[in-house]
C-alpha cells in the first residue's frame, strides 16, 4: 500500500491497444486545468506515421494524487461514460492519448458519447493501403476499401471482416499485406509511460516541470491553471 503523503515514481511501459482499453474503461481521467485539444491534423497524422515506423513517440506522465480531482469525462471527440473507482489522471501526454484514443476506438463502441460530429471527423484517420500512408477522412473513403479505418486494424472481428472485403480487388495480396504488417505494428507497440503516486498538486507540478526541464518546458498557463485548482474547484 502506498503512503500517498509522498511522491513515489515508477517507470513503466503499456502496449497501445491495452492503454486504449484502459482508457474506454474509465481508467484514465484528464483533469479539468489540462489544456484543450489544439492538434492540428498533420500532428495527428506524424504521430501515426512515427508509430508505423517504429520511432519513439515520447512517455507519458500519469498521476495517481492524494485527493480526487474534477475531470472533463472527454478523450477526442468521445464522453467515456464507463468509469472504475481508481484511475490515474493524465498529466502530459493529453494531445498524444486523445489522437490515439480518438482514431484507434470503434465510434460504434456503446460506451462512448460523441460531443460532436465536426470533431468525430476530425479524429476519423484512414490508411492508404496502396500507398501505405496515413491521411484524414474523406466522405469517399468510406465505401473505397483501399482506405481502412484506423480502429479496424486493432479489432479482430473488424479486421477479419474486412479483410474479406479486400480479396475480391485486383491486389488483394498486397492490400492484405499491407493492412496486416500496419496492423501487427499498432498491437504491438508500446508507449513508456512514469506513473507519480501520491502527493499534491503542487508536488505534481513541480515533478512535471523539472521532468521537461532538459525538454520542451512546462506552459506558464498550464503550471498556473494547476496550481489554481483547489479542492474540486478553482
Amino acid at each position: 500500500m502506498v503512503d500517498r503523503k509522498f511522491i513515489n515514481v515508477k517507470p513503466e511501459k503499456v502496449r497501445l491497444v491495452r492503454l486504449i482499453s484502459a482508457i474506454r474503461a474509465g481508467s484514465y481521467r484528464i483533469p479539468i486545468f489540462q489544456r484543450d485539444f489544439v492538434w492540428e491534423g498533420k500532428d495527428m497524422l506524424d504521430l501515426f506515421d512515427s508509430i508505423s515506423r517504429g520511432y519513439p513517440i515520447g512517455s507519458l506522465l500519469f498521476w495517481i494524487p492524494m485527493m480526487k480531482l474534477k475531470d472533463t469525462g472527454q478523450f477526442g471527440p468521445y464522453v467515456i461514460l464507463s468509469g472504475v473507482d481508481d484511475y490515474s489522471y493524465i498529466l502530459d501526454g493529453f494531445q498524444r492519448v486523445s489522437t490515439l484514443f480518438g482514431a484507434l476506438i470503434n465510434p460504434n463502441d456503446d460506451l462512448l458519447k460523441v460531443t460532436d460530429e465536426k470533431d468525430l471527423l476530425k479524429f476519423q484517420i484512414f490508411y492508404d493501403l496502396l500507398n501505405k500512408e496515413f491521411v484524414p477522412y474523406k466522405k469517399s473513403y468510406e465505401v473505397d476499401v483501399c482506405y481502412i479505418p484506423l480502429y479496424v486494424l486493432i479489432d479482430t472481428y473488424e479486421f477479419l471482416v474486412y479483410l474479406d472485403r479486400l480479396k475480391p480487388l485486383e491486389k488483394s495480396e498486397e492490400l492484405i499485406a499491407n493492412a496486416r504488417e500496419l496492423a501487427t505494428v499498432l498491437i504491438d507497440y508500446e508507449i513508456p509511460y512514469v506513473e507519480i503516486l501520491g502527493g499534491d498538486i503542487h508536488s505534481a507540478v513541480e515533478f512535471f516541470s523539472r521532468a521537461n526541464s532538459k525538454g520542451k518546458g512546462i506552459s506558464t498557463d498550464w503550471m498556473i491553471s494547476a496550481l489554481s485548482y483547489v479542492e474540486g474547484d478553482f
